[in-house]
């Protein structure tokens, strides 16, 4: 009797230690989501997704959520819009524009509705990848090489057609300036 307790806990020991030693690293390495905007500076939908919907997603997930903005008003911005347009098979293209993992969704009422319940079940899956864009992993290495050459810190957050290459959206998103 007094060995089945032993082992018993032993096993719930070795249990509550592999919880630890799980949990400690899921705290380590949280996942991420990323996700592309498509936006126009001029646009009150888009203006209402950027100053009223995405605020409360920074302040709930900080850095598990980074979000590249591309201004279609901007050549960089366009070609990448249709690119993504291209990619995912849009045909009646408008802005906002988000697209998270191989999921587009269009307008004020779509985003809001939707993007929360996707960010929660993208953290829960592990994190979502940036979008296959084409061009975009190219922009955003360039992206990360010059704010590393810059060395600002933390790096100073723009509107992506503001710089020759798109800057992550995530961390501080009161600093932009969408005008």
């Amino acid at each position: 009797m007094k060995r089945c307790y032993l082992i018993l806990s032993v096993m719930v020991l070795v249990g509550l230690l592999g919880t630890s030693v799980r949990c400690a690293a899921a705290q380590e390495t949280q996942p991420v989501v990323h996700a592309v905007l498509f936006y126009s500076p001029t646009c009150g939908h888009c203006q209402y997704v950027i100053t009223q919907v995405l605020p409360p997603l920074y302040e709930k997930y900080g850095a598990q959520l980074q979000i590249v903005g591309f201004d279609v008003t901007q050549p960089q911005g366009q070609a990448m819009f249709v690119a993504a347009l291209e990619r995912f098979g849009v045909q009646k293209p408008s802005v906002p524009f988000l697209v998270i993992d191989n999921i587009t969704l269009i307008g004020s009422q779509e985003i809001p509705e939707q993007f929360p319940k996707l960010v929660d079940t993208y953290l829960n899956l592990g994190g979502a990848p940036w979008p296959q864009i084409p061009g975009l992993q190219e922009m955003l290495v360039s992206a990360d090489q010059t704010t590393t050459a810059q060395a600002p810190t933390p790096p100073e957050v723009q509107p992506a057609a503001a710089k020759p290459v798109p800057a992550v959206i995530a961390v501080e998103p009161q600093q932009v300036d969408w005008r």
